[in-house]
């Protein structure tokens, strides 16, 4: 190839990148437009509204490697590198979000959560109602909304009640002398509820009665029982009646 070949071939054709541009800028607008012309709830809307980010960003990616590859087309070799160098810097920047949408892929294939169970991930406890692409939607029981993504409902340990699965047990314990019934009944309730069998969807109850206190909880595994009552006993036998913070 002679140097006048290679000086023409080297030219970055503008009127092709811009025209190009152009029309994918036009796409994204309509379909931008689209989906606010849709009637609110419609359900071509909420898919719209979901997936148009993803593919605008992927569109866009797309749109940056040909450039690249048209920018260095008299060098295949060249374009190749620039390239790989620009899709794995672009890959890099997005794995969070790209990690998000492949463990929620992972959460629905495994039935590991499903809306309507109850699930804590260290302190955050609450109602799954929604499964997105990224992110976890659940509701508290104060109605608050706490999103999360779905990495972390893989990485971390999580506590899940399914919906309708639980089992009650009540267990009568008495009260050791000199202990007050209150501090014992808060006591019973705390490791009640931090105990893993037992659901977070339905709290403990714990009832006084006269020299003793009966504790009421719902199990998620139902073979967690005796641990729960072995724990519950070590924990009134632990309560000491000169101590308050005990």
């Amino acid at each position: 190839m002679t140097e006048a070949e290679l000086a023409a071939a080297s030219e970055l054709p503008w009127m092709r990148v811009v025209l190009v541009g152009i029309l994918l800028w036009l796409v994204h607008l309509w379909m931008r437009r689209l989906t606010d012309r849709l009637p609110e709830g419609a359900a071509m809307r909420r898919r719209l509204l979901r997936w148009l980010p993803l593919a605008v960003a992927v569109s866009a990616g797309a749109y940056v490697l040909w450039v690249v590859y048209v920018s260095f087309s008299w060098d295949r070799t060249l374009a190749r590198i620039v390239m790989t160098v620009v899709l794995v810097t672009a890959v890099a920047a997005i794995w969070p979000v790209v990690a998000d949408v492949v463990a929620g892929v992972v959460l629905r294939a495994s039935g590991s959560c499903d809306v309507g169970d109850r699930v804590r991930v260290g302190p955050i406890a609450g109602e799954v109602v929604a499964l997105e692409l990224r992110t976890t939607h659940l509701e508290t029981d104060d109605g608050e909304r706490i999103i999360v993504p779905h990495r972390r409902l893989v990485t971390e340990p999580m506590i899940r009640a399914p919906k309708d699965e639980v089992v009650s047990h009540a267990v009568r314990l008495p009260l050791p002398e000199g202990i007050d019934a209150e501090r014992a009944r808060e006591r019973l309730l705390r490791i009640a509820g931090e105990h893993h069998g037992v659901s977070v969807a339905r709290a403990p109850t714990a009832i006084v009665g006269e020299g003793h206190v009966t504790v009421t909880f719902f199990l998620v595994l139902p073979e967690a029982r005796a641990s729960v009552e072995r724990a519950l006993r070590e924990g009134l036998a632990a309560l000491d009646a000169s101590d308050p913070q005990s």
